[in-house]
């Protein structure tokens, strides 16, 4: 639901989260608050993650269930996405954060 919501309020960002540099100028119209703003929805997001993967691990009983079980493995599966998600949004929120710096 975050990343749907996330790209509702960020129509701009492609589905992968992948943008060049200079799509992201776009994006934040070199206005310090759009940069903001991305930033700030960034974080949230990221902050979803965290909670996703936190519940997901809590979820694994080391007794019968680990990354070693079918179960396991099905439980891990939405990790992967979220993996790659994170990856881009820290970049991205890198780089927002040396824009607002500047």
């Amino acid at each position: 639901m975050t990343k749907l919501d996330f790209h509702r309020r960020n129509p701009r960002f492609p589905g992968n989260l992948q943008v060049t540099k200079e799509e992201l100028q776009d994006i934040g119209e070199n206005d310090i608050n759009n940069y903001f703003q991305m930033s700030v929805e960034m974080f949230d997001y990221m902050d979803n993650i965290l909670e996703l993967q936190t519940s997901i691990f809590g979820s694994l009983d080391m007794s019968r269930s680990n990354s070693m079980t079918s179960c396991g493995q099905c439980r891990l599966a939405p990790l992967i996405p979220c993996i790659q998600d994170s990856s881009q949004l820290y970049d991205y929120c890198v780089k927002i954060l040396f824009k607002l710096h500047a």
